[in-house]
């Protein structure tokens, strides 16, 4: 099922990978689970930038 309006907690310990490319941010929980960010959900391109930046200090766990 695939909605736009959809709450989701993802823990820090629930992520297993995460992977940024040039327009979209890829959460993995599992390895068949990832949770999907493009930047066209967002109105800016700043603002994804910002969120790219935001999730790879506080939550990727390859530091």
């Amino acid at each position: 099922m695939c909605t736009e309006c959809t709450s989701l907690k993802i823990t820090k310990e629930k992520i297993k990978k995460i992977i940024f490319t040039k327009d979209t941010i890829y959460v993995f929980t599992a390895i068949n689970h990832v949770l999907t960010i493009k930047k066209r959900y967002l109105d800016d391109t700043n603002v994804f930038n910002e969120l790219k930046i935001y999730i790879n200090e506080k939550y990727n766990i390859k530091k």
